[in-house]
Protein backbone atom coordinates (compact mmCIF):
# COMPACT_ATOMS: atom_id res chain seq x y z
CA UNK A 1 0.00 0.00 0.00
CA UNK A 2 1.24 3.48 -0.82
CA UNK A 3 0.16 6.48 1.25
CA UNK A 4 1.90 9.07 -0.93
CA UNK A 5 2.10 9.01 -4.72
CA UNK A 6 5.53 7.67 -5.68
CA UNK A 7 6.12 6.86 -2.00
CA UNK A 8 7.38 3.59 -0.60
CA UNK A 9 5.24 0.47 -0.78
CA UNK A 10 4.33 -0.48 2.80
CA UNK A 11 3.78 -4.25 3.13
CA UNK A 12 0.32 -5.33 4.32
CA UNK A 13 1.99 -7.49 6.99
CA UNK A 14 3.64 -4.38 8.51
CA UNK A 15 0.35 -2.45 8.46
CA UNK A 16 -1.41 -5.34 10.22
CA UNK A 17 1.33 -5.55 12.87
CA UNK A 18 0.92 -1.81 13.51
CA UNK A 19 -2.86 -2.17 13.78
CA UNK A 20 -2.39 -5.05 16.24
CA UNK A 21 -0.10 -2.86 18.38
CA UNK A 22 2.97 -4.98 17.68
CA UNK A 23 5.06 -2.29 15.94
CA UNK A 24 5.68 1.44 16.15
CA UNK A 25 6.70 3.43 13.09
CA UNK A 26 9.27 6.22 13.45
CA UNK A 27 9.66 8.79 10.69
CA UNK A 28 12.66 11.05 10.21
CA UNK A 29 12.54 14.81 9.80
CA UNK A 30 12.45 14.53 6.01
CA UNK A 31 8.93 13.09 6.08
CA UNK A 32 7.52 16.62 6.17
CA UNK A 33 9.11 17.55 2.85
CA UNK A 34 7.87 14.47 1.01
CA UNK A 35 4.23 15.41 1.68
CA UNK A 36 4.63 19.14 1.04
CA UNK A 37 4.64 20.37 4.65
CA UNK A 38 7.11 22.92 6.00
CA UNK A 39 10.04 21.86 8.19
CA UNK A 40 9.23 21.17 11.85
CA UNK A 41 9.92 24.69 13.15
CA UNK A 42 7.84 26.22 10.35
CA UNK A 43 5.00 23.83 11.04
CA UNK A 44 5.15 24.66 14.75
CA UNK A 45 5.01 28.38 13.96
CA UNK A 46 1.96 27.89 11.73
CA UNK A 47 0.16 25.94 14.45
CA UNK A 48 1.02 28.58 17.06
CA UNK A 49 -0.15 31.45 14.82
CA UNK A 50 -3.45 29.73 13.98
CA UNK A 51 -4.30 29.08 17.65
Amino acid sequence: MQFVRHGPDVPERLLQAHEDGRVVLFCGAGIFYSVGLPEFSGLGSQVYESG
